[in-house]
């Protein structure tokens, strides 16, 4: 096993921190399209495989994988790219549709949360009615 990065694995190394970083700068604007790769209509409502969860979970497990394959002594310039991920998975963009009624995500559900008016948090409080579950913003 060769250590350290190929020119191919730093580029996309560079690629995803660039555009977590780029992301984590825009604040409320607009994050770069990359990750918002279901700007084909999903992109308000958060559905499918193509959400911003998993845009940004791919790209953690990519970074998290190179670096522990390639560069397990040297894991500085990762770590702080995934702690900039970890901060975008919080945002209220990317989790904003657990509480809209009508609007489940994955697919099977979609017509039963539109006929019954329920969200994904409603779901899941009565799929876990035995833990203290309560639907809303994130906490701060």
């Amino acid at each position: 096993l060769e250590r350290g990065l190929s020119d191919k694995q730093l580029g996309i190394q560079n690629w995803l921190t660039h555009l977590a970083d780029e992301a984590a700068n825009a604040g409320d604007g607009e994050w770069p399209a990359e990750l918002a790769s279901n700007a084909t209509g999903n992109l308000e409502i958060q559905r499918d495989m193509t959400s911003y969860r998993y845009s940004l979970a791919f790209s953690a497990y990519a970074l998290g994988l190179l670096s522990f394959v390639h560069t397990p002594a040297y894991v500085q310039p990762v770590a702080n790219s995934l702690k900039t991920i970890l901060e975008l998975v919080v945002d209220e963009r990317v989790w904003s549709y657990f509480g809209q009624k009508g609007d489940c995500a994955p697919f099977f559900l979609t017509t039963y949360c539109e006929e019954h008016d329920v969200s994904m948090c409603d779901l899941n409080q009565l799929w876990h009615a035995d833990q203290d579950l309560r639907c809303g913003p994130p906490a701060d």
